[in-house]
């Protein structure tokens, strides 16, 4: 196949027709390999350049110290109006008065509510 055979030639295009529309295929595998490696060769550093660079470097600042990363902000608590308040103590840690019937359960008095329409009858016919 023709278009097989021109994608393994490097830097060579390839366009075709679909219908009335000219299609310009991207660049091969090998295309931009090659590409990569020129543009290395023109403006890259030679591993000799990079070696006196780096005794350069060195001699002139000395030995290079980690930078320390900035420490991250953590995730907070939850949101405090969100939260119910604790229950605080009354007096401290004071001991309730003990008697002899403590052990004895107490009986709540049991309060009946009166309408206000009820208590005016009541204060009326008395």
């Amino acid at each position: 196949d023709l278009q097989e055979i021109v994608r393994n030639i490097p830097g060579t295009p390839l366009i075709y027709l679909h219908q009335r529309t000219p299609h310009l295929e991207e660049p091969s595998p090998l295309t931009a390999r090659m590409a990569l490696e020129k543009t290395n060769q023109r403006f890259g550093v030679s591993q000799l350049d990079s070696m006196k660079l780096s005794a350069l470097k060195t001699a002139t600042f000395g030995e290079e110290t980690k930078v320390t990363s900035k420490k991250r902000k953590m995730k907070g608590g939850p949101n405090p109006l969100s939260c119910k308040k604790k229950k605080k103590s009354l007096a401290g840690n004071k001991e309730p008065i003990t008697t002899e019937n403590s052990d004895k359960p107490r009986r709540k008095r049991k309060r009946i509510k009166l309408a206000k329409h009820v208590k005016e009858k009541e204060e009326v016919s008395c």
